[in-house]
This record gives structure tokens, sequence and C-alpha cells, in this order.
């Protein structure tokens, strides 16, 4: 689950599945798009860099996965 909530230009909020729950970091919007960091420790410390945007109810984009390359994720608003 993905929590986001935007203030301005500052983006805050937690991300949690199987594995816990971790803070976002380094959160920002510009118009429809927006970046943050996640560092998660299970199964391994990494961390995520996403960049995405939201249309609508929907939120979409890549995720950056340290040594591990690139993916894209994506969402619906509950």
């Amino acid at each position: 689950m993905l929590e986001l909530k935007a203030d301005g230009a500052a983006l805050s909020g937690t991300m949690s599945g199987n594995m816990g729950a971790v803070a976002i970091e380094n959160g920002s919007v510009a118009g429809n798009g927006v970046k943050w960091s996640a560092k998660v420790t299970s199964p391994m410390p990494i961390t995520l860099e996403f960049d995405g945007k939201v249309e609508g109810d929907a939120l979409a984009g890549n995720v950056k996965l340290g040594a591990f390359g690139t993916s894209t994720f994506s969402g619906t608003r509950a």
C-alpha cells in the first residue's frame, strides 16, 4: 500500500507491504509529476527511487532499483 500526502511542492507518506512499512523520503511534487525515494531493508538493503505521474485517480511511472536497473510501477487510488 502506498499512502502519499502533498503539501505544496513537498510529498510525504509511507509504503507498506508484506515486509513492513517505510517512510518515503525526498518527496516532491511538480505539476502532475511526483518523485520520492524509499530505503528498504528486506530482503536486502536498497534505496528505491520513484518518478511518476498522477492522472486522475491513477499513478504510474518508473522506479530505479539501485544496481538492479529500472522497473515500472502503477496503481489506482482506493
